[in-house]
């Protein structure tokens, strides 16, 4: 049997018989010690930790031996055994807010101002004539952020008030500054199509000085981040926008690809895009949210994949639950974007806070120029025998008018009540396709009681086709590894 082309990344064009390649609730893991070979690991699990009182996380950092969280318009903070103490309110509850922090200090940004928490003391006051654009960045001994007049400004860490003249704006381009990131000891200040970066001064009443100028700006202020020494943006100039970009020194290289912005140009409202990176077993991620969809970049494989929550009343995948993230207590946290909800990032958790997780893996069949490709067999390989131990009830078959046994269309016989709880007995699904659009039937196979390793999932008599998509998937809550997809064929001439 030979080796399909199984593994790799998402990849669906605007045309999508050129390339229809979906990877979703799983990331591409290489191997290190053989070239060529690697697996699609399951994506983390949501494990809820705690409930707030209000809902919608709009922020969450850890400072201070605590975590930090703002829950509509609540502030709070938790340690970890994860009891919420409430520490103030905000005159807002809606729309992003920045939270970043000193040794003394933690400061939240939000759409009417700032404000600031003690974090010895929890005292909690608003900070004047702050700007009310999100942002807020901590450097060196200064507290600095974006102004609505698209200037920046600028206060010492530990005041509460910021003298209106202490204020400044980029000189290489005249567009607005609203974003502001600090990374290693420089201020990047993020205009709409173009950055500045600046180190901090021995001038108090200029403490910043230009050193580099990027023609390449920002569309979405939120999804500004830094992870594994550089920065990431979703970016923006004079000549179009809805490139994801990481710096490399001081230049802009493109990671995102055609397929994940022609994606980006379909969304309604990119400019409000969200992201976070986080990493998890050697992985670095850059996980970008919109309204419609939510994509993760591996930035070691430099491999994108697609997280999504299937909405258990309609069926339909919508973005990830996941708003904001710490890393607190050893664990992943992230909040949830809708509710109160607060969860860990778990690669041991198979569900999402108990609904299922949609994995897919779509890809091209083999390509024969365009002759008759007949598939006799294919198998999956992957880790077997990965039933999660719950409990497969006495086998009743389902039986026809005739008293005949009733097989799906894998051929396996169909149980009456079906009472095996999730993940027991876990199911794996294949669809193919000749365009990449319509899809037959599903036919399932098993990936394995729990221990049943030398278990097999094997289809026959596949069909032929001139040109054939396939499309694996499973939300069967259970460890997932799969290596790739192997299959016997037979080329005509015709």
């Amino acid at each position: 049997m030979a080796r399909s082309n199984f593994l790799g990344g998402a990849y669906t064009l605007r045309s999508v018989p050129l390339a229809a390649q979906t990877c979703i609730g799983l990331y591409f893991e290489p191997s290190e010690v053989e070239q060529g070979k690697g697996a699609f690991l399951g994506t983390p699990g949501l494990l809820r930790k705690v409930s707030f009182p209000k809902n919608r996380c709009r922020g969450l950092l850890a400072a201070g031996g605590k975590a930090w969280a703002v829950y509509g318009n609540g502030v709070y903070r938790f340690d970890t055994y994860f009891n919420p103490v409430f520490v103030g309110n905000l005159p807002n509850d809606d729309g992003a807010c920045q939270l970043v922090a000193n040794v003394d200090h933690l400061l939240v940004a939000h759409q009417n101002g700032w404000h600031s928490v003690n974090l010895t003391s929890s005292a909690f006051a608003e900070v004047t004539n702050a700007p009310t654009m999100s942002d807020a960045s901590f450097i060196d001994n200064y507290l600095v952020g974006a102004k609505e007049d698209g200037t920046y400004v600028w206060a010492a860490v530990n005041g509460i008030t910021i003298d209106p003249l202490n204020f400044a704006s980029a000189e290489g381009n005249p567009d607005k500054i609203i974003r502001t990131l600090a990374d290693h000891r420089e201020l990047w200040l993020f205009g709409a199509t173009s950055v500045e970066v600046a180190v901090v001064t021995s001038d108090p009443d200029l403490p910043f000085t230009r050193t580099s100028y990027i023609e390449q700006g920002i569309l979405a202020p939120k999804s500004a981040a830094k992870e594994d020494n550089s920065v990431f943006w979703l970016g923006r100039n004079d000549s179009g926008q809805g490139v994801v970009y990481v710096a490399e020194g001081y230049i802009p290289r493109r990671v995102s690809t055609f397929a994940i912005e022609q994606a980006i140009e379909g969304y309604a409202n990119p400019e409000q895009a969200t992201a976070y990176t986080y990493q998890q077993d050697g992985h670095h991620f850059y996980v970008l949210n919109f309204a419609e969809a939510t994509w993760a970049f591996d930035i070691n494989t430099q491999i994108w994949h697609q997280r999504a929550y299937r909405d258990t009343s309609t069926g339909e995948l919508t973005r990830h639950r996941g708003e904001s993230h710490c890393f607190f207590g050893g664990m992943h946290l992230v909040g949830d974007y809708v509710d109160s909800r607060l969860f860990a990032l778990d690669l041991d958790t198979f569900t999402d806070d108990g609904d299922p997780i949609y994995r897919e893996r779509a890809w091209h069949g083999q390509e024969a120029e365009n002759r008759w490709v007949t598939y006799n067999r294919g198998e999956l390989i992957g880790e077997m025998g990965v039933g999660n131990g719950g409990r497969v009830s006495f086998f009743d078959a389902l039986l026809d008018e005739l008293g005949d046994e009733i097989l799906d269309e894998g051929g396996e016989i169909i149980d009456a009540d079906n009472p095996t709880d999730p993940g027991a007995d876990p199911m794996v699904y294949l669809q193919w396709s000749d365009d990449a659009v319509a899809w037959g039937s599903a036919h399932p196979r098993r990936l394995g009681k729990i221990g049943e390793r030398t278990n097999r999932a094997i289809w026959r008599r596949m069909g032929r086709s001139r040109r054939r998509y396939y499309k694996l998937w499973t939300s069967e809550p259970v460890r997932i590894a799969w290596y790739g997809f192997n299959y016997d064929t037979e080329v005509s001439n015709g």
